[in-house]
């Protein structure tokens, strides 16, 4: 399995170098097939079919202009067993509303959601983001927003006598995002640990009817040996490290890194063992990657991608048996798009797992009735559970957000302590609870 794995980590590694590689070379006619390879395996042009400008500019303008939306979210579950189920009947009558505004230039929304349980009961929540502060409303709860700005949340934590330990002072949403440039100089880094330690001898080329085959065959020793320099400089990659100093602790990451580097050395590594990546060239365009992680001459595991007119298509197998495949197209009419992603996944037993994602826009040339819809199908023997939201969007240039303040919301983290003793009273008798 950890053999199988390097397959998988390596993948990653190589698909990260994306556009880096036109930094070092910028035509085929002098290129070593060492060059070639690394040129091809970085292109993204199997991906560019999946582009719209449409989408793009829609994506664009929400950053710029405010806008309304309305939508809801409704359930679909269905199968043999499933009949009789009372709680599949109430999901089935069951639904999310909602309405509101958004000024992400501002960084400013409010959402009105209802949530309605099978038409016996609805629960009414409003959310509400103004700058740095998020606030929730309901009729349970409380007549004004309950807020809390992103600042002194330990302090917060301990005035309520909560454990504030693990708890900052503020919440750095953006701190682990990359930067254009930081991405840059990962992509450099580790394109360039790549490209150090493969030598050319492992790279080919051949011509096959009407396609470039080039063939990269690493033996297991070496890449091995390449997973660990990776992993090294990772460990003290202060860049990496600064990305997951909010979710993990540094020790802990690199005490993690450590042992799987121990690990690798570990593995007793054979001559007939390697992995070898094929990239199939068409009119200077990669049309196929096929990978195979080769263990005592035979092949263990084999993945196959395939661009396909506008979709591409994944299979992986073990041992000549199909674990899983993926299938991902477009299809464009007009000012509509529609993206469907389709996972399937083959157990021990013949058993399939289907997954279907639709990601639809209608509508993209306008400024009204932007229609959003997200379909999602879990399908198996038994059972089909279907996941349906739809949302239309309309822009406003003249649209306003009222911002959180003292007479819509109690703000916690200027609440006296007394304050926050009526809070709860009021939340505890809203609630019919005893306080």
């Amino acid at each position: 399995m950890k053999k199988k794995i390097l397959l998988l980590i390596l993948t990653l590694i190589l698909l990260i170098g994306v556009g880096v590689a036109y930094a070092y070379f910028e035509t085929d006619a002098f290129k070593t097939e060492k060059q070639l390879f690394f040129s091809y395996m970085m292109s993204d042009e199997m991906l560019k079919c999946f582009e719209n400008e449409k989408i793009e500019e829609y994506m664009q303008k929400q950053q710029t202009v405010p806008f309304s939306n309305q939508g809801e979210i409704t359930f679909q579950a269905q199968g043999q067993e499933l009949e009789s189920d009372q709680n599949i009947e109430m999901l089935n009558n069951s639904k999310i509303s909602f309405e509101g505004k958004t000024n992400i230039d501002k960084k400013m929304a409010e959402q009105e959601i209802s949530i309605n349980f099978a038409q016996a009961f609805t629960v009414p929540v409003k959310l509400k983001v103004s700058d740095n502060a998020l606030g929730l409303q309901s009729g349970f709860l409380h007549s004004k927003y309950i807020a809390v700005r992103n600042e002194n949340l330990k302090q917060l934590f301990e005035k309520l006598g909560l454990d504030s330990e693990e708890i900052p002072d503020k919440i750095e949403f953006s701190k682990n995002e990359f930067t254009a440039e930081e991405l840059e100089k990962l992509e450099e880094t580790y394109l360039t640990i790549l490209y150090e330690n493969l030598d050319e001898s492992l790279f080919a080329k051949e011509k096959m009817e009407n396609q470039t085959i080039l063939t990269l065959k690493i033996p297991e020793q070496r890449l091995i040996e390449i997973l660990i320099k990776i992993l090294e400089t990772a460990r003290n990659d202060e860049l990496l490290l600064s990305k997951i100093s909010g979710i993990y602790e540094k020790e802990d990451v690199q005490l993690e890194i450590d042992e799987i580097i121990e690990d690798l050395k570990e593995i007793e590594t054979k001559e007939t063992n390697n992995l070898q990546i094929k990239l199939f060239l068409k009119d200077k365009k990669t049309v196929k990657i096929e990978m195979e992680f080769i263990e005592d001459n035979k092949t263990s595991m084999n993945l196959v991608v395939e661009k396909l007119d506008n979709q591409i298509e994944a299979k992986l197998y073990e041992e000549n048996e199909l674990l899983g495949e993926l299938n991902v197209s477009k299809d464009s009419k007009d000012t509509d798009v529609t993206y469907s992603i389709t996972i399937k996944l083959h157990d021990e037993d013949n058993k399939e797992t289907e997954i279907d994602l639709k990601i639809g826009y209608k509508n993209l040339s306008t400024s009204n009735n932007i229609v959003e819809n997200y379909e999602i199908k879990i399908l198996d023997e038994d059972a089909e559970l279907m996941i349906n939201y739809n949302n239309s969007i309309n822009f406003d240039e003249t649209l306003e957000i009222e911002e959180l303040n003292d007479n819509n919301a109690i703000i916690l983290n200027d609440a006296t302590e007394e304050e926050l003793q009526n809070l709860m009273a009021t939340i505890y008798q809203n609630l019919g609870l005893f306080y």
